[in-house]
């Protein structure tokens, strides 16, 4: 799964900013994903402690690792976060809960989709050639250069930013990026967790060890779909307790 900040509309077809006629900016469905990003560097306010440059996340020629983005895609992709920022500006690392983060990706989807209509169903940006597509958002966003245009245009989507890039994150993670080795390791970790977060299920979690469970439970996953772990040792708890989000 890659974590994305999704529009949910099916448009006419979509003109990048880059003014090639039939050319559709990449629109995806809402992750629960979703999901921790990438190639950070840098330390940004609203750190969330998910490992934000996996040892397993493959090195992306659009990373940037520093680069800044072209004038023309930083102008458009500035206004844009000037436009979400009034939605996301309250969200708080140090008291959100991955619920918060889910509702906020909802929301600026809905402003995506209004922003991209008002703009005759073309992406007000899309600057593919640097890995940055219109509202959307993955492990291989360039995430330093995403990071310098919000802190200089839009302060307040950083924290929001940067928890999306964690979000992301996950999606390349491995089970040893959670300073866990092997299956059963993996396994009773995930299982006390599940137990230690309560009733509410991972939406109610804090933002920080809501991400690095989250995280560890689809490294699991994933290592179950490759052969490596035994597929039968969670249960419907554990199913439940994630829900939609994994």
């Amino acid at each position: 799964m890659r974590r994305l900040l999704s529009v949910l509309v099916i448009v006419p077809v979509l003109v990048g900013c880059s003014g090639s006629p039939g050319t559709a900016p990449t629109v995806g469905p809402a992750a629960g994903s979703s999901s921790p990003s990438v190639s950070s560097g840098s330390s940004a306010p609203g750190e969330t402690g998910v490992p934000s440059s996996p040892a397993s996340a493959a090195a992306s020629p659009a990373a940037g690792n520093g680069a800044a983005l072209p004038a023309a895609c930083a102008e458009g992709f500035a206004k844009y976060l000037t436009q979400i920022e009034p939605i996301v500006s309250a969200l708080d690392p140090a008291t959100a809960t991955l619920g918060d983060l889910s509702t906020a990706d909802q929301a600026v989807g809905e402003k995506s989709v209004e922003l991209l209509m008002a703009n005759d169903a073309t992406a007000p940006y899309s600057c593919s050639e640097v890995g940055l597509e219109w509202a959307y958002f993955d492990s291989n966003t360039p995430w330093d250069a995403v990071l310098a245009v919000a802190s200089e245009s839009a302060p307040g989507t950083v924290a929001y930013l940067t928890a999306v890039r964690d979000m992301a994150a996950i999606d390349v993670a491995k089970v040893t990026d959670y300073g866990v080795e092997g299956c059963d390791a993996a396994i009773a970790k995930i299982k006390d967790g599940v137990a230690a977060g309560g009733a509410g299920g991972a939406a109610k979690m804090a933002l920080k060890e809501g991400l690095a469970l989250l995280g560890l439970y689809r490294a699991y996953l994933a290592d179950v779909r490759n052969g490596v772990c035994p597929p039968d040792k969670l249960g419907n708890d554990e199913f439940e307790f994630f829900g939609s989000m994994g």
